[in-house]
């Protein structure tokens, strides 16, 4: 029990730090250290875990918007940290999977990485459209996060092509998701 709690307050640390401008690329090049810590603590599966899986996986999404974001997305043991922690089903596990997704969106808002995102891997297709398919109220920040990786993967000409003709995925999701009315406006 010790340990878990000296561990939560760790990846707290690091992923306060993290929010840090300066600190990023330090963290992110700490490859053995901090990123290793990092991607390990996200990939966490014991239910007693989750709050340094959230942790690790705000640190995550906080240093996705930084630096080489083409470095993060192909590096292999983050990449698929995010890609499982993406995935999670369940209201336990909701802010783990917002935090994915969130980190998604930030690595498709680099246009380096856009095709390879989109192209480079049908895993990573497959867990954004089925995260920007989600329909409980309570999904509505992974679900947002999910819309806007589409939205940006789509600025990406080659990647507009194959969304276009992807008919049961990426259209169905977004054409759903544009009939989406806001409970104020539910009669």
């Amino acid at each position: 029990l010790a340990d878990r709690k000296a561990r939560i307050c760790a990846l707290g640390a690091l992923q306060n730090l993290s929010s840090d401008a300066q600190l990023k690329s330090k963290i992110w090049e700490d490859a053995q250290g901090a990123r290793a810590a990092l991607v390990a603590a996200a990939r966490l599966e014991d239910p007693a875990d989750r709050m340094a899986r959230v942790c690790a996986l705000g640190a995550l999404q906080n240093l996705s918007n930084a630096g080489d974001a083409q470095a993060m997305w192909t590096d292999e043991p983050s990449r698929g940290a995010l890609l499982e922690a993406a995935r999670l089903q369940g209201a336990a596990d909701r802010r783990s999977r917002a935090c994915a997704l969130g980190a998604l969106r930030n690595l498709a808002a680099k246009s380096e990485n856009r095709e390879l995102m989109w192209k480079g891997t049908e895993d990573a297709r497959a867990v954004v459209v089925e995260a920007a398919r989600l329909s409980d109220p309570a999904d509505r920040e992974a679900r947002e996060c999910a819309l806007a990786t589409i939205w940006n993967l789509a600025a990406e000409p080659a990647n507009a092509k194959l969304m276009d003709e992807d008919a049961a995925g990426v259209r169905l999701a977004l054409s759903a998701a544009s009939r989406t009315q806001g409970p104020e406006n539910r009669k």
